[in-house]
C-alpha cells in the first residue's frame, strides 16, 4: 500500500476516536523521515530536563511516515500510524518526555491497543 497524507488523517481520526477518546489534536503529516523508519513523531514542546515534565506545548507536533515504503499493508502502515499517536498522547495529553521513548508508559498503552484491537503494536 502507498501511504497518502489524506489515508494518514482519516485514519487518524478514526483512532483518535476509538482509542483515545479524540484527545489528540491533529498533527502535521510529513510522508518522508529517514530512511530506515517507517514513521516518528516529534512534539513541538518544551520540557524540563530534570522532571520530563512538557512544560509548554507549541503545537501538536508533527507525524512522520515513510511513504517510500510501499510494499506493506494497510494493516502494518495503521499499526506504525497508532505507535506514533501512542507517543503523541504520551507527549501532548500526559505532558511527559519520557527518558526510555518505549518504556512502562508506552508499553502499556501499546499492551492496551494490541488486546483490544488485535493490533501488533512494537515496542
Amino acid at each position: 500500500m502507498k501511504v497518502t497524507a489524506e489515508w494518514a488523517e482519516q485514519t487518524f481520526d478514526m483512532y483518535n476516536e476509538k482509542y483515545f477518546q479524540n484527545r489528540l489534536k491533529k498533527p502535521e503529516f510529513v510522508l518522508e523521515c529517514d530512511p530506515g523508519y517507517f514513521g516518528y513523531y516529534r512534539p513541538h514542546a518544551v520540557f524540563d530536563k530534570w522532571t520530563r515534565k512538557i512544560t509548554r506545548v507549541f503545537s501538536p507536533g508533527t507525524l512522520y511516515l515513510n511513504a517510500r515504503y510501499t510494499n506493506r499493508s494497510e494493516k502494518q502502515w495503521t499499526e506504525t500510524l497508532l505507535h506514533e499517536m501512542i507517543h503523541m498522547y504520551i507527549n501532548t495529553v500526559r505532558k511527559v518526555y519520557p527518558r526510555k521513548d518505549h518504556g512502562r508508559e508506552f508499553t502499556e498503552l501499546a499492551d492496551r491497543l494490541n488486546e483490544e484491537g488485535g493490533w501488533d503494536i512494537g515496542k
